[in-house]
């Protein structure tokens, strides 16, 4: 009900603004759909530094939505759906937290070196969200991950928006939402799949890494996700240090 509100909402508010804007009409230029869409890889691809950016993207969003697939099955694991639906709550309430932040104070630095240490930050979060059974240490690791995730976001939609000719936005931005989406959609292909057949019987109690990760993250149901967590946070923050030697990406910095 709180969901579908939302929705209620934002389509009265919508509606709202369009009365009190008015109606006025303008010519709107014929558009033919394959002219633009061939514009629209041209301007992408043109600046390297935006391919090498959106492809980063793309990696990083696999990770996430790997975590989005199994958080909730790792947590169901280790406690009750009601303290999972609490810790989900507060996780989440983080990336609020860092919104809020960037609202009131701005993101005026650099924004690569943003970008770069906000997501090596993330991925140390991020391993640990997989690390301990402990529900109070994977929902603090969980808040500080999703308060980050404001300033990466932030950072990206900066460096891109500011080496795309405005008049090409909606094209390019069209393309480029295309290519970084497929990240997640093959991580929730392949989640279950890794969760269950890979990852989760090497955690067993007879697990042939029992003996030595499960001596540090533990064994039993839900481990194996746990370790599929620590390996995805420690590949994001190796990505951030990718992004801060990338030529190509640091240049997006120069207007």
């Amino acid at each position: 009900m709180i969901d579908i509100s939302t929705f209620l909402i934002a389509s009265v508010i919508i509606i709202w603004i369009r009365k009190t804007l008015g109606t006025n009409k303008t010519e709107q230029p014929k558009q033919d759909f394959i002219a633009d869409f061939k514009e629209g890889i041209y301007e992408f691809s043109k600046n390297k530094g935006v391919v090498w950016l959106v492809g980063i993207i793309m990696i990083v969003l696999f990770f996430v939505g790997v975590l989005q697939s199994l958080f909730i099955p790792m947590l169901l694991s280790l406690t009750s759906p009601k303290t999972t639906g609490i810790t989900l709550s507060i996780c989440a309430s983080g990336m609020l937290i860092g919104s809020l932040f960037i609202g009131l104070f701005g993101c005026k630095s650099k924004h690569v070196k943003v970008l770069s240490i906000s997501l090596f930050l993330a991925g140390l979060f991020f391993a640990n969200i997989g690390l301990s059974t402990s529900i109070i240490f994977i929902t603090m690791a969980g808040f500080m991950f999703f308060a980050v995730l404001p300033f990466v976001n932030t950072s990206i939609e900066v460096l891109i928006r500011r080496n795309i000719d405005n008049r090409k936005q909606g094209r390019v931005w069209s393309i480029i939402s295309t290519i970084t989406y497929l990240g997640s959609i093959v991580a929730f292909i392949v989640a279950g799949f890794l969760a269950d057949k890979v990852f989760n019987p090497l955690l067993e109690v007879n697990g042939q890494l029992a003996g030595t990760v499960g001596t540090i993250i533990g064994v039993g149901e839900g481990r194996g996700i746990g370790l599929i967590l620590i390996v995805s946070g420690i590949i994001i923050s190796f990505i951030s240090m990718l992004i801060f030697r990338n030529k190509l990406i640091k240049n997006l910095d120069i207007y």
